[in-house]
């Protein structure tokens, strides 16, 4: 059992609290102290997501659940075919 995982403290503590004992309780209680100490921040997550969209529009925009992209006149580079033979490229 890794020490620091907290989930598996909160089932120890469903666990202990389920069986009833008196000793069972007192196990319960330590590792209901122990997921509160290890479990993540839960607003740790909002706050990351919030500065990295106010820093990078860009990936901000990509990260929308539907993103609109305004597409430009393609270039026209020629054939295949031209683009080889001038780009000293070998056919196979």
């Amino acid at each position: 059992l890794n020490p620091e995982l907290a989930n598996a403290h909160f089932g120890l503590y469903q666990l202990y609290s389920a069986m009833g004992e008196t000793d069972n309780l007192t196990l319960a209680d330590k590792h209901k102290k122990l997921h509160e100490k290890y479990k993540t921040d839960d607003n740790a997550h909002d706050v990351a997501i919030v500065k990295a969209r106010a820093a990078n529009k860009a990936a901000d925009h990509a990260a929308e659940n539907i993103a609109v992209y305004q597409l430009k006149q393609p270039v026209d580079f020629g054939s295949v075919r031209d683009f080889i033979s001038q780009n000293n490229i070998s056919e196979q």
